[in-house]
């Protein structure tokens, strides 16, 4: 048939894992962008080729979670956003 229930929440955590890796890929010191984009495009390529529901989906969600995590940034700074009072103190 298909993935049991554990095998589906054993997924949906790993997902999770993923996704928080991506957070800290971006959160770390200045952020390695490139490898949360491709941590991001994986979870992109999950949702296309998954046939299970739960994991389809929430493979689609995180995608989308973490890609707009990792590009708010950039998009903040090209959009002049980032005045002295929104200046990072330290950096």
């Amino acid at each position: 048939d298909g993935p049991s229930v554990f095998q589906i929440v054993l997924s949906i955590v790993g997902l999770c894992f993923i996704a928080s890796t991506v957070i800290g890929y971006i959160e770390y010191k200045q952020g390695d962008v490139a490898g949360a984009l491709v941590l991001s495009w994986y979870l992109f390529g999950v949702f296309a080729y998954q046939d299970q529901p739960t994991i389809h989906w929430t493979s689609l969600g995180l995608c989308i979670a973490v890609t707009a995590y990792t590009l708010k940034p950039l998009v903040l700074r090209l959009f002049g956003r980032q005045t002295g009072e929104t200046a990072p103190l330290l950096g």
